[in-house]
């Protein structure tokens, strides 16, 4: 239940916990189910269906309706310079040319939602569990968690959202079915299956946390492909309508939203508060025995950086400098091409077919992480009229318009997704010089390609290429992470391991040293899984620390 702060600040809580996304309504409902007295704050607003514009006839240049009163947390740095001899890497489009035209990487987005629900809010659904080869395999650090001690908590998540899969179609082991049966296969996705199969490829349906029956009170998907502009029909699985949706009206839970968190006061060993502003910059202290930090990736980072005193004078859990360190980022290209034949590329799922074949670690020449395949068009924004004129159709006036009408349903595309290499220069630190509306350093963001990181670039471009090439589609447009900074699955900015020298928790997500502080978000994750979508896993990693009754 919601509650007023002035009275939040008077109760003594179990646990707090701060940031309302994958992890925390995760831990949430972990703990809430176990009786534990809960606070939850978060930075952002609840949102509703009616705050989604579907319906509007400007839907498709409004996007998911993003809360930015409190999204002025980070600043991306200046990024490194492209190498010319890479040409075939840059980002471009048939009717503008280079579309990161400068000498250097473009710092364009870290793709976040704030808000009750988090990133999940906008994603695709898309529901996987990371490969066990993954949570053994390292390029800088070991997983402390195996899959074999994720399996259930895995299962207990897909149940709570609802995933529709074939269990028999994924490359990781599944010891129980999926809820629900996995969903068609649009007219787009057939016809890009095709390619991949003439290509030897495989394209198998894709686990998503969208609903392919109705399902505890939630209707089925309408296949309107617009996932990424929020659900008003509450269809997609989302972490509001799924974890916080079965414990809202609990009494053990309160709920402060439009909260900035601004510091954690400590002791020698001991969190004692939590101190965070209201949307009016008033000023609140919040105590409990417990405290869980799950912010997201960058914001987490951010606050325990901020959280610096004389038992932490680098930063809370920073004895060992690596809070913000190892940075882990989306590696993506994505080609879209236009198809000879109308295959209503406007309707569908956006992601409801995926290529796994070189998910393993080692799958690509070179590089150590893998890759994944999947449908664009959604998530590149061709499913109206308005991007079709401006990206897709070239000409001016009548001319023009009937080149759109022509156009319309023809657009087919492939995203590549991969996992950047850890390495020294990727980093989140404090901003020098950036404030925000509190009067607190940004978190600055410091992103860096790596030769691997490049392998993997050329080989999913290629991929892409070949498979379109071998369709007769004729690609229009291009662009991946070579050029551009935009980053959806963020990850490994205060990562998990067994010792303290090269970890910030240990495998339930703990402090190595404040052992009444967890950090629960997909900043704890060591690595990435080949691209492979993390939700599943923070929500399976987060039901698993949380677990008191079995694990304490």
């Amino acid at each position: 239940m919601k509650i007023p702060p002035n009275k939040a600040q008077s109760l003594v809580y179990d646990f707090i916990i701060i940031g309302a996304g994958a992890g925390g309504l995760s831990a949430a409902y972990s703990l809430t189910k176990q009786n534990f007295k809960v606070l939850l704050i978060e930075s952002g607003k609840e949102y509703s269906p009616e705050n989604y514009q579907l319906d509007q006839e400007d839907w498709e240049k409004k996007g998911f309706p993003e809360n930015f009163q409190h999204q002025d947390y980070y600043h991306i740095s200046d990024l490194q310079s492209l190498d010319p001899t890479l040409k075939t890497l840059r980002s471009w489009n048939h009717r503008y040319g280079l579309l990161s035209p400068g000498k250097t990487r473009r710092g364009w987005k870290y793709h976040h939602v704030m808000g009750i629900g988090g990133s999940t809010l906008h994603f695709t659904g898309e529901s996987h569990r990371f490969m066990p080869e993954y949570l053994k395999h390292s390029t800088s650090s070991s997983w402390p968690v195996s899959y074999q001690e994720l399996d259930n908590y895995y299962h207990l998540a897909e149940n709570i959202i609802g995933v529709s899969g074939d269990s028999s179609e994924v490359p990781f082991p599944k010891t129980k079915p999926y809820p629900l049966p996995p969903h068609p296969k649009s007219k787009a996705s057939q016809n890009l299956g095709q390619g991949f199969k003439f290509n030897d490829l495989s394209w198998t349906t894709n686990p998503l946390a969208v609903l392919s029956k109705p399902y505890k009170g939630r209707p089925a998907c309408n296949y309107c492909n617009n996932c990424n502009k929020g659900c008003p029909r509450q269809d997609k699985g989302s972490a509001d309508v799924t974890f916080f949706n079965e414990i809202r009206s609990a009494d053990n839970l309160h709920i402060l939203s439009d909260m900035h968190c601004a510091y954690i006061k400590q002791t020698q060993d001991k969190i004692k508060s939590v101190l965070a502003y209201s949307k009016a910059h008033e000023i609140f202290e919040f105590t409990a025995e417990n405290f869980i930090v799950s912010a997201g990736p960058i914001n987490t980072p951010r606050l325990l950086l901020l959280s610096e005193s004389k038992y932490s004078p680098l930063g809370l859990c920073n004895d060992h400098d690596l809070v913000g360190k190892n940075l882990i980022e989306t590696q993506m290209w994505v080609s879209n091409a236009i198809n000879s034949e109308n295959i209503e590329s406007y309707k569908g799922l956006p992601s409801d077919s995926i290529c796994w074949d070189f998910i393993k670690p080692n799958s690509i020449p070179i590089a150590t992480n893998g890759c994944r395949f999947t449908l664009s068009v959604s998530e590149a924004n061709l499913v109206g009229h308005i991007n079709y004129g401006k990206r897709v159709v070239k000409g001016w006036g009548l001319q023009h318009k009937q080149g759109i009408r022509e156009a319309l349903g023809k657009v087919i595309g492939i995203a590549g997704l991969s996992d950047s290499h850890p390495n020294k220069h990727s980093k989140v630190t404090l901003s020098n010089s950036r404030k925000d509306s509190f009067n607190q350093p940004l978190a600055e963001i410091h992103s860096f390609v790596s030769d691997q990181d490049i392998e993997v670039l050329k080989h999913m471009a290629s991929i892409n290429r070949k498979v379109l090439s071998s369709m007769e589609a004729k690609i229009f447009e291009e662009y991946g992470s070579y050029d551009t900074f935009s980053t959806t699955q963020t990850l490994g900015t205060a990562r998990m391991g067994v010792s303290s020298s090269d970890s910030v928790v240990d495998q339930f997500g703990r402090s190595h040293r404040w052992k009444n502080l967890q950090i629960l978000d997909s900043s704890i994750l060591p690595t990435g899984a080949g691209g492979a979508a993390p939700s599943l896993t923070i929500q399976a990693l987060a039901l698993r620390a949380t677990n008191y009754r079995k694990l304490r």
